[in-house]
């Protein structure tokens, strides 16, 4: 990445510009489409927000529109980019190889979300017939609907906010070190809290990403369930009101017949995953007995629930602002 004429004092060469590396970044990563997938991240996540903040009024609805869209623009040209990838790997893996590698594509959340994107979009009437939608000033249909994708999006934006200051902090010291330094502190707690001290903080990186993953996951699930039996819903009463309604409020039969479609499909969506339905739905039981627990422990010692209790602390001696500080890495 030899872009820039600063020469190295240590052992020759040519040392890469800052902006070099971060132009390689976002253009090179993830066959070329990070960038797109990065600014596409970006605004659904500012549409959802908006979506929710607004949900009272027909800017909220466009709002959630353009979410879904944002979402759907992301999520397609990294399938796009996976497919290119396993194209131009054909000459040194094989075919077959090559074939797996898209047919896993398929089961990949990418794909998944392309999919959910879609069918919500398909399924959402247009701006003029508001009307149509009886559940959109409801307080929880405009977070279940976003909540898959804002979810998803905010860790991603997080990430690459991470990797974009790890790249301009290298082989230097200064406040994006400190930045860097506190932000990890604040999630190993944050995340301590969610999975307790001794997953989070005994896991290796690759570990921790799983850990994250399996979160998220089961997060995004609970919302997609919600929004099957909004869907459901939304089919029954529209079936009655095309039925037995009469006059201009009397939605059209093909707007029902795209209910029906979008029902069907969701349906199914959900009974291919009905496995991992059933398995949330075990651990929210258990996770429902353990909550008060969970709760007091974190209230009696918050700082033990966090992970930064050491052992060379004397528990008496040490105020909790003197955790924090320790915690976060501005103490020693």
């Amino acid at each position: 990445m030899g872009a820039s004429d600063k020469r190295r004092t240590d052992g020759g060469g040519v040392e890469a510009a800052t902006t070099s590396v971060l132009a390689n970044y976002f253009l090179k990563s993830h066959g070329g489409a990070h960038g797109l997938q990065s600014l596409c991240s970006l605004l659904a996540a500012m549409a959802s927000v908006g979506a929710v903040v607004f949900r009272k009024s027909p800017l909220g609805f466009t709002f959630l529109k353009q979410a879904m869209m944002f979402a759907m623009t992301k999520h397609v040209s990294g399938l796009l980019a996976g497919a290119s990838l396993a194209a131009k790997a054909v000459p040194k893996i094989g075919l077959a190889e090559a074939r797996q590698w898209v047919e896993q594509l398929v089961l990949d959340p990418v794909s998944q979300y392309v999919f959910y994107t879609s069918v919500i979009l398909l399924w959402l009437p247009p701006k003029q017939r508001l009307d149509y939608c009886w559940w959109w000033k409801r307080f929880w249909a405009a977070p279940a609907l976003v909540g898959p994708i804002l979810v998803r999006e905010v860790i991603g934006i997080l990430m690459v906010v991470s990797d974009v200051l790890v790249l301009c902090s290298v082989g230097e010291e200064g406040a994006i070190q400190t930045v860097l330094k506190v932000s990890q502190s604040i999630i190993n707690a944050v995340m301590s809290l969610l999975v307790s001290p001794q997953t989070w903080r005994g896991a290796d990186p690759a570990e921790r990403q799983a850990i994250l993953a399996k979160l998220v996951s089961r997060v995004s699930l609970c919302f997609e369930v919600i929004v099957g039996a909004l869907l459901s819903m939304d089919f029954v009463r529209g079936l009655f009101e095309t039925a037995f309604t009469s006059g201009p409020n009397r939605p059209p039969l093909k707007y029902a017949l795209i209910r029906l479609l979008c029902v069907r499909l969701y349906v199914h969506f959900l009974y291919v995953r009905r496995k991992k339905i059933a398995k949330l739905a075990f651990k929210l039981r258990g996770g429902a007995a353990q909550l008060p627990f969970w709760f007091l422990d974190i209230v009696y010692a918050p700082v033990k629930s966090m992970g930064l209790e050491r052992e060379s602390m004397d528990n008496e001696e040490l105020t909790w602002r003197d955790y924090m500080s320790v915690g976060l890495g501005l103490s020693n």
